[in-house]
């Protein structure tokens, strides 16, 4: 372990030799030398969890170099890890005048979002829109925001997402979550189909329709989802249940039986071989029951 150490050691003063070497054939100051040698600090103190040490360091660098923006996005993450919410805003809006530029917009936002602040993040994200139409990143936080505070604005976020990426499922699998908030199931199925439809082996939109389908007591329909499911994790003794279970109220008791004896037979857990035990002797009984009356 010694020896790890300082092989890393040597190979960290290698590239610090390096770096400053680099910095001196492009006639860089000695002020620009001490501004690079504080952020390099603090980003070993970081590395390695002193994250006071790390502060005082990118103050440091603030200190040198008031564009250091880099620094100041380290610096507000450790502001607010630490609790100083109040400083972390306010180096927030001081960088917020500074720099416009898309990555720092983005790191703002996020840091508003978290803050609980949507008014302000919600700004500065039409702001990168502005600049950068096709933003992905943007255009799905707002999706995300919009859906907690105005859902039919959520919508169109999300249709401005699926305009740039048509081929994606995910884009029509979000809206569909948003489409369920408002109530239209119909949409909602519509487009879990369509982001099946772009993405076969995407299970979470067959989930989705699944629990539609069960909830307006279509069983079959449900099962037939769920089983697609199956086949990218044939060992979800969990999900395998569920589907016997709806085939017990699809009053398909038979094919209950089957999936119920295939995961007795399967599974090693006592627990799971009594669980299914109790749901044997129920659709015996009911089988039993409806072979009485019928026969």
């Amino acid at each position: 372990m010694k020896y790890r150490q300082i092989i890393k050691c040597f190979y960290f003063v290698l590239i610090i030799a390096l770096f400053f070497t680099n910095l001196s054939s492009a006639g860089t100051s000695y002020e620009d030398y001490e501004r690079y040698y504080h952020y390099l600090q603090a980003l070993i103190y970081q590395r390695y969890g002193n994250i006071l040490m790390a502060q005082k360091e990118y103050e440091k660098t603030i200190q040198l170099d008031p564009a250091a923006y880099a620094a100041y996005r380290e610096l507000i993450l450790i502001y607010t890890q630490t609790g100083r919410i109040n400083d972390a805003i306010s180096i927030a809006e001081e960088i917020r005048k500074k720099d416009n530029s898309v990555q720092t917009q983005l790191f703002l936002g996020g840091l508003y979002t978290l803050l609980g602040d949507t008014t302000t993040a919600v700004n500065i994200y039409e702001n990168v829109l502005t600049k950068e139409p096709e933003n992905t990143e943007a255009t799905v936080l707002l999706a995300g925001i919009y859906a907690t505070i105005n859902p039919e604005k959520s919508l169109d976020y999300w249709d401005k997402f699926i305009s740039f990426n048509k081929d994606l499922s995910d884009g029509y699998y979000q809206k569909s979550l948003v489409l369920l908030k408002l109530k239209r199931v119909a949409d909602a199925k519509d487009n879990l189909q369509k982001a099946i439809d772009k993405d076969r082996e995407n299970i979470l939109p067959r989930l989705a329709i699944a629990e539609i389908y069960e909830l307006e007591n279509d069983y079959l329909k449900s099962i037939q989802q769920y089983e697609e499911c199956l086949q990218f994790d044939p060992d979800n003794l969990s999900l395998l249940s569920h589907i016997g279970a709806l085939y017990h109220l699809a009053k398909e008791y038979d094919r209950a039986e089957k999936v119920f004896l295939k995961i007795k037979e399967t599974s090693s857990d006592p627990n799971i071989k009594g669980s299914m035990n109790f749901w044997l002797s129920s659709t015996t009984k009911f089988h039993d029951i409806l072979t009485s009356i019928f026969c």
